[in-house]
């Protein structure tokens, strides 16, 4: 309730828009919305947008963009973990190393571009996100292609570190199968990926 409260003083800033609405007898939250987001669109958004993977893998990489994985870093920060340590290596786990950065998981990276047939060595989150913007712009199948693979590679490697953080066994090998099956899996039901899809499997 007191965070309802807090935004009043936004009405005051649209009373033009407001009084509009009044008139009209019949007030549309749609718009008022819109007005109070307007300019405030960040540029990773076309990443999750027409995003043809899984919902759960885009959730994740949402998760990613915004800087609120709950990595070893973060909960540490918070007081929920002792050791900031990468569950692979000896460095600090924040999202730009756990998913870009390790040396260990940039195995996962390096078998997934291969798939794809895209010549990427993988650096640093700074470094990885106007290359992704770059590369999945417009709405051709390679974006789309590899805003699908970048998405559920995320979620792979996410899940991947999950499980060992955990305590349990995970593959790597099964990791990589397994995110080439949700490609492959989603990819086929796109009409523009289907035909690209099949290439890289008979290849």
């Amino acid at each position: 309730m007191r965070a309802i409260l807090n935004v009043r003083k936004y009405v005051g800033f649209n009373t033009d828009l407001w009084n509009e609405l009044a008139a009209k007898g019949r007030f549309m939250c749609g718009a008022f919305y819109q007005r109070l987001n307007a300019g405030s669109i960040l540029p990773w958004s076309d990443l999750c947008y027409h995003n043809p993977a899984r919902p759960c893998a885009v959730i994740i990489l949402w998760l990613l963009c915004h800087e609120r994985l709950a990595t070893r870093r973060r909960l540490l920060r918070f007081g929920f973990m002792q050791s900031d340590t990468c569950s692979f290596c000896t460095n600090a786990e924040t999202a730009s190393h756990l998913f870009f950065d390790c040396l260990e998981l940039k195995k996962i990276w390096s078998a997934i571009l291969g798939w794809i047939q895209i010549q990427h060595t993988p650096g640093k989150w700074e470094e990885e996100l106007p290359w992704a913007l770059s590369i999945c712009k417009g709405e051709g199948w390679k974006a789309k292609l590899v805003k699908l693979a970048l998405t559920e590679t995320v979620y792979g490697v996410w899940h991947h570190r999950n499980r060992i953080s955990f305590g349990h066994a995970s593959n790597m090998n099964h990791i990589i199968d397994d995110i080439l099956e949700k490609i492959v899996y989603r990819g086929r039901y796109k009409k523009m990926l289907k035909p690209h899809i099949a290439t890289r499997m008979l290849g």
